[in-house]
């Protein structure tokens, strides 16, 4: 959620007035590939798909420590 909300603040998707600070909201996020109507499942579906991502990241950044001899 903090590269989005850096992204939101830092390029041109910022409201054109300047930026109005807010909570964090899950508008900002990218959308699922199918709309899930029910906001706890839709919750959900956005928690499991922030894991996939750090465990992915994860698998990455070991390989290229590995890679690196680090």
């Amino acid at each position: 959620m903090a590269g989005t909300l850096l992204h939101f603040i830092s390029e041109a998707a910022a409201p054109k007035g300047g930026f109005q600070p807010m909570p964090p909201t899950f508008g900002l996020l990218h959308e699922l590939p199918v709309r899930i109507r029910e906001k706890r499942q839709r919750c959900g579906a956005y928690r499991d798909r922030a894991l996939e991502d750090l465990e992915t990241l994860g698998q990455k950044s070991a390989a290229l420590a590995f890679a690196s001899g680090g």
